[in-house]
């Protein structure tokens, strides 16, 4: 009940305020004016007096021009002409434009600007006018326009003449020297000339191309260009060893033999062919036939060949062959210790033991021979030795 009549007393005294509100009447509030202050406005009416008087101080300026003079002078407009001695005296002037120019004294350090100032149809001192009275006035040329016209005219013609006169003399000069006579044209012809090449120089060119074919790993068009060059030059060692070459590489056996027999038929004295020829026979295990063909003796021998031809006859048991081959090549260089081996062996062979055993003993002291060649030298020579003992 104590909280119940809290709040009605709460309530009533809300009721009361707001009555006692209601019933109070409303009243403006008062609101100091704001000071204004009066100069900003007779700032700017100044502003605009000053302005005004200024533009009018400008446009009632005269025309003025401040130049540095030497001396105060006067300048008349026209120009000054020498007369003779008869001049008459002018009576009345005319306003003149004059530019009067006072020049400032300097006097101690006062310095004062030169003001030149142009006045137009003004009234001029009396003394300006005595003096211009004085002055000497150009006269009107007394020349009427025809003596003018005349003068132009005789003044035209001498010019043209003295014109013409030089030009007559420049072409004078001109037709004086010679001209130089026109270089005639020269007509342009194409010219053929057949050259004839010789067979050598057609077999140096078909052996070029045959180069250039197997740098292109044509073999086949190689092999075209060496016939055509052997055809043109038949005793063409290099070109015949390289055609069978081409041959025996391509598998074409035959044809490479068949390639250097007919070199050995055109040229029997050449070595180097029967050597290859040899040598191609030896690979197709044709040995005989090889040392059929090393042992033809015509033409000159060298230590390659008769190394070879020594060589085949002991593979063949032909110590005949042997024993002369090595005999040669000892002749040739005896200092090599593999030829006195190879005659050794012949010797021995053809039960000369004695000189068998010699030619051991040198082919040892000589060297160049392998650890295998030695071995079998120092058994032939025990062999030897304890048969003869």
């Amino acid at each position: 009940m104590s909280e119940l009549n809290r709040r009605l007393n709460e309530l009533s005294q809300v009721k009361l305020a707001s009555a006692s509100q209601q019933g109070s009447p409303l009243r403006a509030a008062e609101i100091a004016p704001i000071p204004t202050s009066v100069w900003p406005k007779w700032v700017t009416v100044g502003c605009c007096i000053m302005a005004f008087f200024g533009m009018a101080w400008w446009f009632n300026q005269p025309d003025s021009v401040v130049t540095p003079a030497m001396a105060q002078t006067e300048i008349a407009a026209e120009p000054i002409v020498d007369q003779p001695e008869t001049t008459k005296e002018i009576a009345s002037v005319k306003p003149l434009s004059t530019i009067a120019v006072k020049t400032p004294v300097a006097s101690g350090e006062n310095k004062t600007a030169v003001v030149t100032e142009q006045s137009h149809s003004k009234s001029i001192d009396k003394s300006a006018i005595a003096e211009l009275a004085n002055m000497p006035v150009a006269q009107e040329s007394l020349e009427s326009e025809d003596e003018q016209k005349e003068l132009q005219s005789s003044y035209d013609q001498g010019y043209e003449s003295g014109y013409e006169k030089a030009l007559a003399a420049v072409e004078q000069e001109h037709k004086a020297q010679p001209k130089p006579p026109a270089p005639k044209p020269v007509k342009s012809e194409l010219s053929i000339q057949t050259v004839s090449l010789t067979p050598k120089e057609l077999a140096q060119v078909e052996y070029l191309n045959a180069e250039k074919a197997l740098e292109q790993q044509n073999s086949k068009q190689a092999v075209v260009n060496l016939e055509s060059a052997l055809n043109y030059r038949p005793d063409w060692l290099m070109a015949r060893q390289r055609l069978a070459a081409l041959y025996y590489g391509r598998g074409n056996v035959r044809e490479a033999i068949a390639t250097l027999e007919k070199g050995l038929a055109k040229q029997p004295n050449q070595p180097q062919l029967r050597l290859t020829l040899a040598k191609l026979l030896v690979n197709e295990n044709q040995n005989q036939a090889a040392l059929a063909v090393l042992n033809d003796k015509s033409g000159s021998m060298d230590s390659q060949y008769l190394a070879m031809r020594g060589a085949l006859a002991q593979r063949l048991n032909n110590n005949v062959v042997a024993l002369q081959s090595y005999q040669q090549l000892v002749r040739l260089a005896s200092f090599d210790g593999r030829w006195w081996m190879g005659l050794a062996i012949a010797q021995d062979r053809s039960g000369n033991a004695g000189k068998a055993r010699e030619s051991y003993q040198k082919a040892l002291q000589l060297g160049n021979i392998s650890a295998s060649s030695q071995q079998f030298i120092q058994q032939r020579l025990v062999a030897l030795k304890s048969h003869r003992s």
